[in-house]
């Protein structure tokens, strides 16, 4: 550590090589365990513990900050232009709802790829370590965003397809699912087969369906696995609903599994909430791109990006209710009777 000139994140050293300069964006500092979010600033104790020295670690800068200009040398490997500018950026997340519109008070921002998670502003935030989420810096100076991730995603139905159905596609698999009136009544699935999970970070977590019987084949079980991780997801908004966010207003969902209009209404019926999905798949190159013009003068904020293009999304509005909050109940009881 003597011997070392800087002390950054990655990120910070990609700026570094294109600019010369080294500077952290606050939003991602909390991933380096170095900071205090409460103070904006690097946490002391932390540092001598780790013995790291002040000195050596990158100014912290604000999100959508310019950094400085590409240095001479890259720019004669670039293709010509005006000028090449590095800015800061955020957390692809972070980048991610303001490009999919979701960067507002009460609304959650989902994202269910390979892993499910959830990112959304907490109002009135004070620190409470019993609150099991992550808490970073946002955009503007008084956002406080929490991050909040389920290895268990997208990942449970690419494990089930892979291992029950392999070869065969999605479409193939939603289809079969799509065709079966019964399909309610699949068995329970609980998505814990990577362990421990939020809300609960069970110890003893994994994976299981239950109330499987003769009746059921591998398309109920399909069913129940799709309906398991939309159940993860629900319990994980009404954890952050209770415990931080008041009424949620929406849900924008984002991500692989979002192209799914079949499991993105399942998710709608399953949260008894509103599920929007942007059609426009890459939230997170357009919401990095609205923060460069922000930052540039273009745009007045990250909300009027509206006036250059408008976000097209898809709406799934819950249905049966009565139906799906009694699997979910059930899921709850099932759930806690293993690991409660």
């Amino acid at each position: 550590m003597d011997a070392a000139q800087h002390v950054l994140m990655i990120k910070d050293y990609v700026q570094l090589k294109l600019t010369g300069v080294a500077a952290g964006e606050s939003s991602t500092r909390a991933f380096s365990y170095f900071y205090d979010l409460v103070a904006d600033a690097y946490w002391p104790e932390m540092l001598e513990f780790c013995g790291v020295e002040m000195a050596k670690l990158p100014p912290i800068i604000a999100p959508g900050t310019t950094v400085g200009p590409v240095s001479e040398s890259i720019c004669a490997v670039l293709p010509p232009a005006a000028g090449y500018t590095v800015n800061a950026g955020t957390l692809d997340h972070f980048a991610g709802m303001v490009g999919a519109g979701s960067y507002s008070d009460s609304v959650v921002s989902e994202s269910s790829g390979t892993v499910l998670s959830l990112s959304f502003i907490a109002p009135n935030w004070k620190f409470d370590p019993s609150v099991l989420v992550s808490f970073h810096r946002g955009l503007r100076s008084q956002d406080i965003v929490c991050f909040d991730c389920a290895d268990s995603g997208g990942v449970c139905l690419e494990w089930f397809k892979n291992n029950f159905y392999n070869g065969e596609s999605y479409d193939w698999l939603e289809s079969r699912i799509r065709a079966r009136v019964y399909a309610i009544d699949a068995p329970i699935f609980l998505p814990y087969l990577t362990g421990l999970n939020p809300p609960e970070y069970f110890k003893e977590a994994a994976g299981a369906f239950l109330e499987l019987t003769l009746r059921h084949d591998g398309i109920d079980m399909a069913y129940a696995v799709m309906e398991g991780v939309a159940h993860l997801l629900r319990s994980n908004i009404d954890y952050c609903e209770e415990r931080l966010l008041g009424d949620v207003d929406g849900i924008v969902s984002t991500g692989g599994g979002s192209a799914s209009a079949f499991w993105s209404q399942l998710k709608a019926d399953a949260c008894n909430r509103t599920i929007v999905v942007p059609i426009e798949t890459q939230s997170v190159c357009r919401g990095a791109a609205l923060i460069g013009l922000v930052e540039a003068g273009v745009l007045s904020d990250i909300h009027s990006a509206e006036s250059l293009a408008p976000i097209r999304t898809k709406v799934y509005v819950p249905s049966n209710g009565a139906m799906h909050r009694t699997r979910y109940e059930r899921f709850q009881r099932l759930r806690d009777l293993l690991y409660g």
